[in-house]
């Protein structure tokens, strides 16, 4: 019988297990293809063995955002994960502790618990994506609070939303989240997995000019942590673009600068 939460935690150990022995080829085999976009484009070129700023650089680069990102990296290089784990680490690292969220139509993700800190105050998760049928290494996450948490209406952190048990019920979960939107029922237009990237604090925008003025429209404005945030989804779409036009790391590095100057 197919048991995804006994597959996920199985990934999750490798993983763990290969970052805490810094296996970067062997982890990318394991990896998303977004993340193994991501190493190819901005990970370190020159290896410093235990120079804490290439590890910190390594950290950076694993994980979609930069926050708390070398801790998470040095808590597990110093927790030497193994394959086989211990009592206290697969207490926390459990099947029963791993958590589904359908993010869009076609994106599962699976998030499963391996820290709490300041007694549960704070909790550090490995985020596995699904693709092509297996589970494969999407990054680590900082949850400003036990997780997974007594029930979904308990979570304050946007981190980690609309989870479930199952995969089946994370379906139900966003087809619910998808029909209340639809039908005018919930606050959110639908957008949720994407307004972390807005600036809700920005002021309201200014009433726009008649029309005769013909201003150019405005674009929406973003933080800079939010644009930071995008930017290596941006880069790593341009650099498989490059890659499938046949373009070569000189040319694309070249484009890149060119384009910067504009």
């Amino acid at each position: 019988m197919y048991q995804p939460a006994k597959d996920v935690v199985e990934a999750a150990k490798r993983v763990l297990f290969l970052r805490t022995t810094t296996q970067i080829d062997e982890l990318m085999k394991v990896s998303c293809s977004a993340v193994q976009q991501r190493w190819d484009f901005l990970g370190p070129t020159m290896a410093k063995a235990a120079d804490r700023s290439f590890f910190a650089q390594i950290d950076q680069t694993l994980q979609w955002s930069d926050d708390r990102a070398t801790d998470i990296g040095d808590y597990i290089r110093g927790s030497h994960f193994a394959l086989e784990l211990t009592e206290d680490q697969a207490e926390v690292l459990s099947s029963e502790n791993v958590r589904f969220a359908l993010v869009d139509h076609e994106t599962m993700h699976a998030y499963v618990p391996f820290a709490y800190l300041q007694d549960g105050a704070s909790t550090f998760v490995v985020d596995l994506l699904q693709e092509s049928d297996k589970w494969l290494y999407f990054g680590t996450i900082a949850v400003d609070e036990r997780f997974p948490p007594a029930s979904e209406e308990m979570r304050s952190d946007a981190a980690i939303r609309n989870t479930a048990t199952t995969i089946d019920d994370a379906k139900a979960t966003f087809a619910s989240k998808l029909n209340e939107s639809d039908n005018g029922d919930s606050d959110s237009d639908g957008n949720d997995y994407w307004d972390q990237f807005l600036d809700l604090d920005a002021p309201e925008p200014s009433p726009k000019p008649a029309a005769s003025a013909q201003q150019p429209p405005e674009s929406p404005s973003f933080s800079k942590e939010a644009k930071m945030s995008a930017l290596p989804y941006l880069l790593a779409s341009s650099a498989q673009c490059a890659k499938d036009a046949g373009i070569s790391e000189a040319e694309f590095l070249n484009l890149a600068q060119a384009i910067f100057k504009q």
